[in-house]
């Protein structure tokens, strides 16, 4: 005599039912985000000098994890 293996799953679990979410109706009129362009509103100086801030403070942090 043969034991009989029961099914993985439940009788009402079945696995050939696929159960999607149901779906966002899409409206002909929807607004999209506005695109915000990058603008630079200074001078060269101005850049230079936090570009030369940010150079010394990489020197001093990389100094405190130097062996």
């Amino acid at each position: 005599m043969q034991d009989q293996i029961p099914p993985p799953f439940p009788d009402h679990l079945n696995v050939d039912q696929h159960i999607a979410p149901p779906s966002i109706p899409l409206s002909s009129d929807q607004q999209y985000p506005k695109i915000h362009r990058f603008k630079f509103h200074g001078d060269a100086m101005e850049y230079f000098g936090i570009w030369i801030v940010n150079i010394l403070l990489t020197i001093v942090t990389l100094s405190l994890y130097a062996p």
